[in-house]
C-alpha cells in the first residue's frame, strides 16, 4: 500500500456509522512566498487561509494483502 501525501488522510471505516452517513470534513490552503529582488530586497507574503468544508461518503473499505 503506498503511503498517503502530506495532504491525504486515511478512512479506517466507513462512513455509514456517522449522522447522515458521511464524514464532514474541512480542508485548508495555507502557502507562504519568499521573494529577492534584484536590489537586494527580500520579504514574506502570507496569503489568505482559504477554508472549505463538505461531507464525504465513505462506502467501501479495501483490504489489500501481500505476500
Amino acid at each position: 500500500m503506498r503511503a498517503s501525501p502530506e495532504c491525504g488522510y486515511v478512512y479506517e471505516q466507513t462512513s455509514g456509522d456517522w449522522p447522515g452517513a458521511a464524514y464532514e470534513i474541512t480542508a485548508t490552503a495555507n502557502w507562504v512566498v519568499t521573494w529577492a529582488a534584484s536590489g537586494g530586497e527580500t520579504g514574506t507574503l502570507e496569503g489568505a487561509r482559504p477554508t472549505t468544508a463538505a461531507r464525504v461518503r465513505i462506502g467501501e473499505r479495501q483490504v489489500i494483502e501481500t505476500g
